[in-house]
């Protein structure tokens, strides 16, 4: 799917860039990107230690933040990617 532009690449900085073409003020974007952020860290950690993860299972999964990190590039001035 185009998100905006020529651009199909799902990662942040493409959804805070269209975020005026949804009539979405890039404060707001932000706000909205680092909740979810926030939520899919607090999640992913319960989610982990209810499946009992060893360390080194954690560690090979890259915890949450292999989720955020590849999406996360090019929006650094927003956020910080959870585990960061």
């Amino acid at each position: 799917m185009l998100v905006i532009g020529d651009n199909r690449f799902s990662k942040i900085s493409v959804c805070l860039e269209a975020a005026p073409a949804f009539l979405l003020p890039a404060d707001a974007a932000a706000a909205i990107v680092a909740r979810q952020v926030t939520v899919i860290a607090i999640c992913g950690s319960k989610s982990a230690n209810e499946a009992a993860l060893s360390t080194i299972d954690r560690r090979c999964s890259g915890g949450v933040s292999f989720s955020t990190r590849s999406l996360s590039k090019g929006a650094a001035g927003h956020f910080r990617a959870a585990g960061e």
